[in-house]
């Protein structure tokens, strides 16, 4: 498999972020650029539905490089599971719960 050219993960949303040019709530990867990877738009030209949704767009975009990850987990994981290798499958069944729940899932 062969992943794209994103920026690694660790990605936080910045609510009001003071370096926006624009007015929103930032994407940054934290370890790697002061430069957002992507900015949610706030006030004029945004969603309708108010600032809950708008932070709720950062948090989820914020949490793509981890969901991505694990996607790739269980895409290496089927070739070799065999119908009786479970446990594998529930770990990264948890990690998944888990990058949902950080993209503001409720379970």
């Amino acid at each position: 498999m062969k992943r794209p050219p994103i920026t690694p993960h660790n990605w936080t949303a910045i609510y009001d972020s003071p370096s926006s040019v624009i007015p929103g709530h930032a994407i940054k990867a934290m370890d790697v650029c002061k430069t957002p990877v992507a900015i949610v738009l706030k006030g004029q030209g945004a969603s309708k539905k108010g600032i809950a949704e708008q932070k709720a767009n950062a948090r989820a975009i914020a949490t793509v490089p981890d969901l991505l990850f694990v996607a790739e987990r269980l895409v290496e994981c089927l070739p070799e599971m065999k119908d009786s290798e479970f446990a594998g499958l529930v770990t990264i069944m948890r990690q998944a719960k888990a990058a949902l729940t950080a993209a503001g899932y409720e379970f």
